[in-house]
């Protein structure tokens, strides 16, 4: 096999179920290139191959910055093939492969590139339908690193709303959403769970879920939690926030879009990744302290007119008892309802209370001498205190009622 159609071949570079790919020269450009060879028995199907001519018209129209470019498609002999641009520094599996994961700022960086990349292919009607790491092209050419959305062997067209296509469940199931794994149909949501399942790869090196074989792993995916990083400071709290909404069980609780995903991944990246100091903090901490500054007003408005002794500032509090917590925590979270939705009040208030400690808070007099909430100005969080705020406020952002 010397040429195929304009082409030279000069390697093979890999291939799988759906063909395989070969490096190649354009010789009368004098331009590498990729070309992807379909497998014989699917360019046999008439069906496959309309879809195929159907979709590399998309593909070539397609221009972002974040997919590997399409120059070309065509037959030779009856072998159906795709010419897309050359990208010299691999996938971003094989990196993890040999290097272990990237950083929390790199993995953050790359999964926002690919989200914006599977946006725009969403937008030219198209599902990918096997969004993994290997799938994800590295070129560094260009001085900035940049992370590319390439193989669309098995991607699919969408239907005209645009959520979700007919075609069988091909991908791979490391990185398949449930309802894939059950018979459901391809489609955004899916799209961007396993853009989801990119994020966890990128942090830690291998998948979200794995198995001694592919039944272990799809049951993995639909009946396990969706995993949870505990990585440091707020960026690590909104990096848990983040996986929880894209690798929901249900299509309809995650992301509506790769689009609304890279924003949430955007907003991650901003915040710093430590618990005190560093660049960013005193943003992330006016975030949080604006969630609860003044809050207490409305609930003291509202309390008994005899709240007691309150407690001084600095000075030690009273071991408190469970019942003394349990004010605690109902109290403020009367207060924070003033300016959010009660479940999220309600989580803020324990997630703050739990953090900070509560000895610690009345001893910063955000309680009286009945374990009741006080209003304090911001000034009055020590740095720990405002620290748990801020952490608060970033774990509870999502703390509302689960659609239905």
């Amino acid at each position: 096999m010397d040429r195929i159609g304009p082409y030279r071949v000069v390697r093979r570079l890999g291939g799988g179920a759906m063909g395989e790919v070969l490096e190649a020269v354009d010789d009368r450009l004098q331009r590498p290139v990729a070309l992807k060879v379909i497998a014989a028995h699917l360019a046999a199907d008439p069906a496959f191959r309309s879809r195929f001519e159907r979709e590399a018209r998309a593909l070539a129209a397609l221009d972002s910055p974040y997919v590997v470019r399409v120059h070309a498609t065509g037959e030779d002999d009856g072998r159906l093939w795709t010419a897309t641009a050359l990208v010299p520094d691999g996938d971003l599996g094989s990196w993890l492969a040999r290097h272990g994961p990237l950083g929390v700022d790199a993995a953050l960086e790359v999964v926002e590139q690919v989200a914006a990349g599977l946006a725009d292919v969403h937008a030219a009607g198209l599902v990918h339908r096997d969004v993994k790491p290997g799938n994800v092209l590295l070129d560094r050419t260009g001085g900035e690193p940049r992370a590319l959305l390439g193989d669309f062997g098995v991607a699919g067209w969408l239907a005209p709303h645009q959520t979700r296509t007919r075609a069988g469940s091909l991908g791979t199931p490391a990185y398949m959403a449930p309802e894939l794994h059950t018979g459901g149909v391809a489609g955004v949501a899916s799209d961007v769970y396993a853009l989801g399942c990119v994020l966890v790869a990128a942090l830690t090196g291998r998948p979200p879920y794995s198995g001694a074989t592919d039944y272990a792993v799809a049951r993995a995916h639909v009946e396990r939690p969706v995993p949870q990083l505990r990585l440091p400071g707020p960026r690590g709290v909104a990096v848990d926030r983040v996986l929880r909404r894209s690798l929901a069980k249900r299509p309809g609780a995650r992301h509506a879009s790769a689009a609304e995903l890279r924003a949430d991944l955007l907003r991650a990246r901003a915040l710093p990744d430590s618990a005190v100091g560093g660049r960013g903090w005193v943003a992330a901490a006016v975030l949080a302290a604006l969630l609860v500054g003044g809050a207490g007003t409305a609930y003291a408005l509202t309390r008994p007119a005899d709240p007691g002794s309150p407690t001084v500032a600095g000075e030690p509090s009273p071991t408190p008892t469970p019942v003394a917590r349990d004010v605690a925590v109902t109290t403020l979270t009367r207060a924070l309802a003033a300016r959010m939705e009660p479940p999220q009040a309600a989580c803020v208030a324990e997630a703050w209370v739990g953090r900070a400690g509560l000895q610690e808070m009345a001893a910063a007099g955000f309680f009286d001498g009945q374990w009741r909430y006080v209003d304090r100005p911001r000034s009055a969080m020590t740095p720990a205190i405002r620290a748990a705020a801020t952490l608060a406020a970033l774990t509870c952002a999502d703390a509302s009622p689960s659609p239905s």
